[in-house]
């Protein structure tokens, strides 16, 4: 009995240390035609964490309807995924870049908020007021708005990855590199990171950053200084706003999730 026991208690053990995952991430669209868009989840996952990695994810489109989403990025691999879904990007310092691209077709004008959650951030974030972050779920979430006043729309696309190093002391720069194809202006937001469907109560903005450190007009963000080694998550709402006919309509948002 005190063998079981012992084993059990490893096993949770094992399940615990491996369960920490999600580091950043973000959901785009692409219009198609009609109602229906093309989403991509873009996620970057701690490598190491092989227990749980995602061979597939379920998105929610905001319409009561939901879909399982297969990984298309990277090599396949036998001892991931049965060999039949790709493993995703390795890109260095523990860290895997994982996309997962599907298509959805909505029931006609609305505003539809699309989402994933996944159960499990990495671990040892250090500004969720000491709270464990690997058992804070990771909530990603993106605004389409589908007006039929107004052509469709293409969510911006975000061409710097949300993950990023800086040195204690010195300021700290970054800038999400969001390109918008259908010439949409973009405004920026700092704000808190989500989990469970909303702003996570515990997450605190990291000491000496603060929602005026971003620049609204151009995502720059700048932070004068981190003070200690340690791993911080933020989050950017990125918004779109249209140009017609001399009024500008605001058309929906990104809400990037970054370490």
């Amino acid at each position: 009995m005190k063998k079981i026991l012992l084993f059990t208690f490893f096993c949770v053990i094992a399940l615990t240390t491996f369960a920490s995952h999600n580091r950043a991430g973000e959901i785009t669209y692409k219009y198609i035609s009609g109602y229906t868009y093309e989403i991509t989840v873009t996620t970057y996952t701690k490598e190491s964490s092989t227990l749980a990695d995602k061979c597939s994810l379920t998105i929610n489109f905001g319409d009561s309807q939901s879909a399982v989403f297969d990984r298309n990025n990277g090599p396949k691999s036998p001892s991931l995924c049965n060999g039949t879904i790709p493993t995703g990007e390795i890109i260095g310092l523990d860290i895997k870049k994982n996309i997962y691209t599907g298509r959805h077709t909505f029931p006609g004008p609305n505003t539809y908020i699309i989402t994933m959650e996944d159960p499990n951030r990495n671990s040892k974030i250090c500004n969720f007021s000491g709270s464990a972050s690997d058992q804070i779920s990771f909530f990603l979430r993106t605004e389409l708005q589908i007006n039929p006043f107004l052509p469709p729309n293409n969510s911006p696309t975000l061409l710097n990855p949300p993950i990023d190093n800086g040195c204690v002391g010195q300021c700290f720069e970054h800038n999400p590199g969001a390109f918008d194809a259908d010439g949409d202006s973009l405004s920026y937001e700092l704000v808190p990171c989500y989990g469970n469907g909303q702003p996570i109560s515990v997450y605190q903005f990291p000491d000496g950053l603060t929602p005026q450190s971003i620049n609204h007009l151009n995502g720059d963000i700048v932070w004068c200084a981190p003070t200690q080694i340690c791993q911080y998550n933020i989050a950017i709402l990125i918004k779109e706003w249209r140009l017609l006919q001399g009024k500008r309509y605001y058309v929906g948002s990104i809400l990037r999730d970054m370490q």
